[in-house]
């Protein structure tokens, strides 16, 4: 009578299943994609987190609008992490940024504990270099990474005239 054509159920079924496997695997490669482009973001900021850099100290010169001296100090905590270089960034009492930043990248004495690391070889000598600086922060780079560590704390410099 009719000539119906129809799919039989198992052809429907298999093609079902068919589409969720490619959906399924569309969608784990996607996954994948973004968990292993986020694997080493994460594996610095939890070095970040470990490490323990601070300010110690800052003489901050009236006469010449510069900072003449500045140190920092690495704590205990993320010994294990190598980093390859403290930036020092000067401030006003807003937190504007005075003059340009200072990076230190002697590895051999950033990777030291509980001493203060002298970094006044590394400042700028031009007078006016950070006029207005009156604290200092620094922030760490991760060795192998491409971003900056939070910063730290700031810590007041001294003022000469």
């Amino acid at each position: 009578m009719f000539n119906k054509k129809a799919v039989s159920d198992v052809v429907s079924t298999v093609l079902i299943i068919l589409l969720v496997v490619a959906a399924i695997a569309i969608i784990g490669a996607i996954v994948l994609n973004t968990v292993n482009k986020a694997g080493p973001k994460v594996d610095t900021a939890v070095a970040c987190q470990s490490l323990d850099i601070k300010p110690n100290a800052c003489v901050y010169d009236t006469s010449d609008g510069r900072v003449t001296s500045a140190s920092f100090v690495r704590g205990a905590g993320g010994s294990d992490v190598t980093v390859s270089k403290v930036t020092a960034i000067f401030q006003d009492d807003s937190g504007v940024t005075k003059g340009s930043s200072v990076e230190y990248s002697n590895t051999a004495e950033i990777a030291k504990t509980f001493s203060a690391v002298d970094i006044t070889a590394t400042l700028p000598t031009a007078p006016n270099a950070q006029s207005g600086a009156k604290r200092m922060i620094v922030a760490a780079t991760i060795s192998g990474a491409t971003e900056i560590c939070p910063a730290s704390l700031p810590v007041t410099c001294s003022v000469v005239a």
